[in-house]
């Protein structure tokens, strides 16, 4: 069991790396490796933070995910059909449940004239075959219609073969994580799903677990890690457009994701800030589950009022984020009932 401080660092973590999801899905940047960068403002800033700090979030929740999945008990075959239970409640459902809203507001955007131009793209949901509806609620070979949950896809994977998973670290550690690290570094991909990212640091967890580790454990050291994750950050618009740019970038959020748990240790016990990140952690999933495509959809409307592209940028994540937040806090008093349905149950 970890200690109540442990937790509440944790959970003070859930906001602000869902919020880096959302700053992430809102670059406009060409995809990483696809050439060297233009840097203007709005280009630095979605450097630094869309492709730099954000990209500490996705690792970090596959981490914990494996870290919480295993338990202190034996694995057993009725532990594990409870894990898929509970996980079924917890992913599966709110998965299906939020790419159906996602689909039925698709199609209905599309085939009204005054809408169709904020929902116009490849996804033509009125030309949908059997398989382009497997895919757009289960992302069976292609991203479900709500992309973001690719990352709940992959996390219902990692749950299904986690007895292997556990039976590997447990065995052989040292060759199981050098293996999926070495994929992961060289964004080798041999396997459809899950992604190497979410095969690494999902392992990790359930090896930190397994072998009664804190994922703290470095609190000690990571002070050290500090510069030269910071340094490979400031060098980002340098180095991200070149051949050699991924491999380096992921060498920054494998020294990011430590600094990122360590930075949790060192604010204080008590204060506001605390205070609002413990009692909105609950509202993370939902952030999560809610923010495409209505971030789609601010960025497109935002131009109309805004001009700078960099104020468009920056405002549209906020905008999105604040008013999921307030959405919360409402369904929740209104109807918890609904709400845990579209948080899975939390």
């Amino acid at each position: 069991m970890i200690d109540r401080a442990q937790s509440d660092r944790l959970r003070m973590l859930r906001l602000p790396l869902i919020a880096g999801v959302v700053f992430i899905h809102a670059s406009t940047l060409p995809p990483p490796g696809s050439g060297a960068y233009t840097i203007d403002a709005k280009t630095l800033a979605q450097l630094l933070l869309s492709d730099g700090v954000a990209r500490l979030a996705v690792p970090i929740f596959f981490l914990m995910a494996g870290f919480f999945l295993y338990g202190h008990g034996a694995w057993s075959g009725a532990t594990y059909l409870e894990k898929l239970k509970a996980r079924a409640r917890t992913l599966l459902l709110p998965m299906v449940l939020w790419n159906a809203l996602s689909l039925g507001l698709f199609a209905a955007s599309q085939a009204h004239p005054a809408t169709a131009r904020y929902f116009s793209g490849s996804t033509v949901i009125a030309n949908f075959g059997p398989m382009d509806y497997g895919n757009a609620l289960l992302g069976v070979s292609a991203l479900p219609i709500a992309h973001q949950f690719w990352f709940i896809r992959d996390l219902i994977v990692m749950v299904i073969v986690s007895p292997l998973l556990l039976l590997a670290v447990k065995a052989a550690p040292k060759v199981t994580l050098a293996l999926m690290a070495s994929l992961w570094l060289l964004t080798a991909k041999p396997y459809p799903i899950p992604a190497p990212e979410a095969a690494l640091f999902f392992s990790v967890g359930l090896f930190c677990r397994a072998r009664g580790l804190s994922l703290f454990s470095l609190d000690g050291r990571t002070r050290f890690l500090l510069w030269p994750y910071l340094l490979l950050l400031l060098a980002t618009p340098a180095y991200l457009g070149q051949p050699y740019g991924l491999a380096l970038r992921k060498l920054e959020i494998a020294l990011g994701v430590p600094v990122a748990l360590w930075l949790t240790g060192l604010g204080s016990p008590s204060g506001k800030a605390r205070a609002f990140l413990l009692r909105f952690a609950t509202a993370s999933f939902f952030i999560f589950a809610a923010h495409e495509p209505l971030l789609t959809i601010v960025k497109k409307l935002l131009p109309s009022v805004i001009s700078a592209p960099l104020a468009v940028y920056l405002l549209a994540p906020v905008i999105v984020i604040v008013a999921l937040l307030l959405s919360h806090a409402a369904l929740h008093k209104l109807s918890p009932r609904l709400m845990r349905l579209l948080a899975g149950s939390r």
